[in-house]
């Protein structure tokens, strides 16, 4: 290896490695300098009492933490929806990469209660490892810091999945408090879980948050989720088929957001895919009669199956039998 005076062999390793990563997040359209609405450093502790007065007053805010589906993109994090309410975070579903998007996005727009130590609430829609994955990061992140466990919701087998959990992490919670590590809540990694069924789950602060059950093939139970604000009613469609329980669920929302597959690449599967997928999920023409149905003032198209169709094509196959605004979401868009 060439040297030079006074330099390290793994100081030249680490200057080349620096400008690649500088290099690779400009590429991917991350401007290290105007791209987050507060500076930011590395490994930033955040111990917060609680929400401003500014927090209090702001209006309802979505962030879309992950908009993908069970094959791993560059470019999508598992699917995760967060609803910001006077200062908490409730965010509905963890795919894979939905904490670390939600620690940019904390940074991004300047959302402290999307830190993940102090992510209060998560809703699962239903049990399919892509919306679940990223539950023990939720859970777990930091735990020891914690003002309290996470409160977790959803449909039977959540119980069991989260003592898995708890189980799988046990050598981690031992080792930190057994030894000289100061631990500030030794109870943080607690989650409260609550298995639901249709109806009001939470309702707290001025948010209401209601399930209903949705059509997902073999999955049941399998939830959507209505949540009304005194700005703002949202409906989240989890996985699922049309059907007259969510079309009345999402009748004249502010914003309805769906799941969808491209009917032309659907096309392009076997027939026993094509009958799966018509049964659990939701084609691009029947969610646009879904929606000229309900009439939301917005649908925000998320967590799509292309199956190779360019991805701009699913708005132009949802506006084929509906006339009304519609957008394709990304992973940090913010409505």
């Amino acid at each position: 290896m060439t040297t030079w005076p006074g330099i390290s062999p793994v100081q030249l390793v680490r200057v080349p490695l620096l400008l690649m990563i500088v290099s690779g997040l400009n590429a991917c359209g991350h401007n290290l300098t105007t791209d987050y609405a507060v500076e930011t450093q590395s490994a930033v502790v955040e111990l917060r009492q609680g929400p401003t007065q500014a927090e209090l007053d702001a209006p309802t805010k979505i962030v879309i933490l992950g908009t993908g589906t069970p094959i791993p993109d560059p470019h999508r994090a598992g699917p995760s929806i967060a609803v910001i309410h006077r200062g908490e975070s409730y965010v509905f579903d963890v795919g894979a990469g939905s904490v670390h998007n939600a620690t940019v996005a904390r940074y991004k727009y300047d959302i402290p209660s999307l830190y993940p130590t102090q992510i209060g609430h998560v809703f699962v829609t239903h049990m399919h490892s892509d919306h679940t994955l990223d539950l023990v990061e939720a859970a777990y992140t930091m735990w020891w810091r914690r003002p309290h466990g996470l409160a977790i919701y959803g449909p039977s087998g959540i119980a069991e999945m989260v003592d898995g959990m708890h189980r799988m992490m046990a050598p981690d919670t031992r080792i930190r408090m057994s030894g000289t590590q100061p631990v500030q809540n030794p109870d943080g990694y607690r989650a409260n879980v609550t298995e639901i069924e249709s109806g009001v789950v939470l309702e707290k602060d001025g948010i209401r948050i209601e399930a209903f059950a949705v059509n997902h093939g073999d999955v049941k139970p399998a939830f959507g989720y209505k949540i009304t604000t005194s700005d703002r009613s949202i409906v989240i469609s989890g996985d699922t088929e049309v059907s007259p329980e969510l079309e009345k669920m999402a009748t004249g929302v502010d914003i309805l957001m769906h799941e969808v597959i491209s009917d032309t690449g659907l096309a392009r599967n076997s027939a026993g895919f094509q009958a799966y997928h018509k049964r659990s999920h939701t084609p691009a023409s029947d969610l646009g009669r879904l929606a000229r149905a309900a009439k939301p003032k917005l649908l925000v198209l998320y967590h799509g199956l292309y199956y190779g169709e360019p991805e701009s094509r699913m708005v132009d196959e949802v506006k084929a039998t509906y006339s009304g605004d519609v957008v394709l979401a990304d992973d940090l868009d913010i409505f």
